[in-house]
Order: C-alpha cells, then structure tokens, then sequence
C-alpha cells in the first residue's frame, strides 16, 4: 500500500541467532587438581639441588685447602700396603705454582715450608743415607724449632731414622749438615760421642751411635723445589 513502510530481518551467511558472549561471562581454564602439588614437590626439589651444590663446592674448598703438610696418618700408613690416594691425587689444586706443580713430591709429606721423605726399607748407614737424600735433591733431615721437632716425631714413633747431625771430627761439637747452630736444649743427644758420631732419632728421643749402623733415614727439602 502506497505509504506504508516495510521491514524485514536481514540474514547474512554464517551469521549465528545467538547473541553474542559478553567477555565476562567467558569459561575459566581447567587447572588439573595434581598440578599445584607436583609445582610446590619441584620448587622443594631445586632448593634441595641447590644446597647440595652448596655442599659439594665448601666440601671441594675445604678439602683442596686442607696443609697437606701435617699428614696424621702417615706414620700408620708407612706399615700400610693397602693403597690409599693422597691429598694431591684428591684435589688437583693444591697450592702449587703457576705451572701447576705441586709444592711436595709424591709420598713426601708437607710441613710448613718443607717436604720430608720418610725411607722405608733397606735400612743404610750414615753416609749411604745421606747419599740418598742428595740423589732426591734433597738433604738429611735438620730440625729447627720445637714445633719441627714434635711434628717428626709424631710422625715416625718409635722407628728410629737417621737425621743430619753428626761429630765432623773428634773434640768438635754436634754439628749439622747445613751449618745450622747447633741448640742442646732443642735437641738433646743421649749417648757419648765414644759411642758413635752420627745421630739417629726415635721413640721421642736423640741417641749418638756409630755412624756404619743401619737404619731408616729422613730427609728434607723446601715445599716447591723442583
């Protein structure tokens, strides 16, 4: 009819008859009910890695600074065949030089700024243990101090060694091989120099002796000396 005004609904294709979803109204995500637990489970287990590393470094630190020098069990492990690794074989960076070389030889125990090789058998007289100790770049055993004195002993016990001090010649004075003075207190020697020249030293104590009797020896020489 002349006037009117039509309307009809208009369709566009793939349009939905449902309104639309307000953005509020939109579905929260599914949280499993195992994950929140197996989040705290693997914070507990990082903390534990952490402090385990924690553990390992103090104990790597504590060990590679460990003075190789004051080796308790030494004198037990002279009489000991079972093999054992040494601090150095442990830890590789033990205090040495640039290089990388370590202060003390293999099996020559470390002491403040010395290193002592303890002989084993065969047993040698004066003069043959003092060759020995020169053919190790090194030298028959001369004390000190008194802290040098009872770390040596500690360590031998009741074996007697051969050590640097002997009669360069009748009427003289106990001498030792490096020209250090010569301290009675210090080191006392039992025995008349009729009953030997040379020194050996055991079960706490210095004794003079003939210098062609045999037995064990020590020597020395300075912590990093090639």
């Amino acid at each position: 009819m002349a006037g009117e005004v039509l309307y009809a609904d208009l369709k566009l294709p793939g349009a939905s008859s449902q309104p639309p979803c307000h953005a509020s109204g939109q579905t929260k995500p599914h949280i499993p009910p195992w994950y929140r637990p197996a989040f705290r489970i693997s914070g507990v287990l990082n903390v534990a890695l952490l402090l385990a590393v924690i553990a390992v470094g103090i104990f790597a630190g504590f060990l590679c600074n460990q003075d190789d020098s004051d080796t308790r069990a030494w004198g037990t492990r002279q009489n000991d065949s079972s093999p054992c690794p040494s601090a150095a074989a442990l830890c590789p960076c033990l205090p040495g030089n640039e290089f990388g070389f370590q202060p003390c030889p293999m099996n020559w125990p470390q002491h403040k700024g010395k290193c002592y090789y303890f002989s084993r058998d065969p047993e040698r007289n004066w003069s043959r243990s003092r060759e020995d100790c020169a053919e190790r770049d090194s030298q028959l055993l001369v004390i000190q101090d008194q802290e040098e004195k009872d770390f040596i002993h500690r360590t031998i016990g009741d074996r007697y060694h051969w050590i640097g001090l002997h009669l360069p010649a009748p009427g003289r004075n106990w001498t030792w091989l490096d020209g250090s003075p010569f301290n009675q207190t210090l080191v006392s020697v039992s025995g008349s120099t009729e009953q030997g020249r040379c020194v050996v030293m055991g079960h706490g104590r210095f004794y003079s002796n003939f210098c062609n009797t045999t037995y064990t020896w020590i020597c020395q020489k300075e912590a990093g000396k090639e």
